[in-house]
C-alpha cells in the first residue's frame, strides 16, 4: 500500500513537472489586430506593405508582450465590432474615443489629435462655418465626425453632411475634383498628409475639440493592462514613432 502510493505520488510529481515544462514551452497564438489600411499616416498601404505609426505601433506594442501579431484590413464602420465579438484582439486605425463606443470596448490612448478639412483649390471660403450653408461635407462612414458635424454645424443652413463608405485617396481626390463633395473631413493628421501628397489640394483647420485616440479592446480584456505596461517600457520609442511619422518630411515622402 505504502509502495503504490509512493508510486502514484512520483507520478503525480514527474507529470506535473512534465505539464509545466510543456506549458512553458507553448507557443501564444498571434494577437489579430483589424485596421482599415487606408489611413495615412496611421495605416495605409505602401509598395504592397501595410505601413503607418499605428502599424508601427502595434508592433513595438506586441513585441514588449512577447506576442507575434496577423494584421487583418476591414472597413473602419466594423473595427470595434470585430472586437467585441471576439473576432480580433485589437482594433486600431485612428480611432476617436467617444463615451458611445466605450460602451463597445476599452480603449488604452496613444494620441490626441483635431480635425479639418482638405477642399481642391483654394480654402477660401471654408474658414468659417457661415460659409459652409449650401455645401456637400463629406466624412467617413462610422466615424465620430458624422454625428460630431451634424450637432455642431446644426444652425447653419442647408449644409449637407454625407457619410460615405469611401477611404482610399484616390476616391476622395475624385470626388473632391469632380465637385461631387465640396470637402472631406478627417483626423488632422491624415489631413495634412493628404494635401502634403496631392498637389492642389487645401486644408482648413476645423475648430473643433480634439479627441484622445486610441486601441480598441474586449470590455475587461486582460490586454488593456499588458499594452498599458509595454506602452509604458516603450514610451521614448513611441515619441520617437511620432516624431518620425507625423514630420513634415514623412508627410511628404
Amino acid at each position: 500500500m505504502i509502495r503504490h502510493s509512493f508510486r502514484s505520488l512520483f507520478t503525480a510529481f514527474f507529470g506535473a513537472i512534465f505539464l509545466f515544462f510543456s506549458s512553458c514551452g507553448r507557443k501564444e497564438p498571434p494577437l489579430i489586430v483589424v485596421t482599415t489600411g487606408t489611413n495615412a499616416p496611421f495605416s495605409y498601404e505602401k509598395d504592397g506593405d501595410l505601413v503607418g505609426f499605428d502599424i508601427d505601433l502595434i508592433r513595438v506594442i506586441a513585441e514588449a508582450m512577447g506576442r507575434e501579431i496577423k494584421v487583418e484590413r476591414v472597413p473602419f464602420k466594423d473595427l470595434m465590432d470585430k472586437v467585441a465579438s471576439r473576432q480580433a484582439d485589437i482594433a486600431i486605425d485612428a480611432i476617436s474615443i467617444t463615451d458611445d463606443r466605450k460602451g463597445i470596448v476599452d480603449f488604452i490612448t496613444y494620441h490626441r489629435g483635431g480635425f479639418a478639412a482638405v477642399v481642391f483649390g483654394d480654402a477660401v471660403g471654408f474658414d468659417e462655418p457661415k460659409n459652409l450653408s449650401g455645401k456637400k461635407i463629406a466624412v467617413c462612414l462610422g466615424s465620430v465626425l458624422d454625428k460630431l458635424l451634424k450637432q455642431t454645424w446644426l444652425e447653419i443652413p442647408n449644409v449637407d453632411v454625407r457619410s460615405v463608405d469611401i477611404h482610399k485617396y484616390e476616391d476622395i481626390s475624385s470626388n473632391l475634383r469632380s465637385g461631387e463633395w465640396h470637402a472631406f473631413v478627417m483626423d488632422a493628421d491624415s489631413a495634412k498628409h493628404f494635401v502634403a501628397t496631392h498637389p492642389g489640394f487645401s486644408l482648413v483647420p476645423l475648430n473643433l475639440e480634439p479627441l484622445p485616440i486610441g486601441l480598441a479592446v474586449l470590455k475587461g480584456s486582460h490586454y488593456a493592462q499588458q499594452i498599458t505596461a509595454a506602452m509604458e517600457s516603450k514610451k521614448d520609442r513611441i515619441e520617437s514613432l511620432k516624431n518620425e511619422h507625423f514630420s513634415a518630411a514623412t508627410m511628404t515622402s
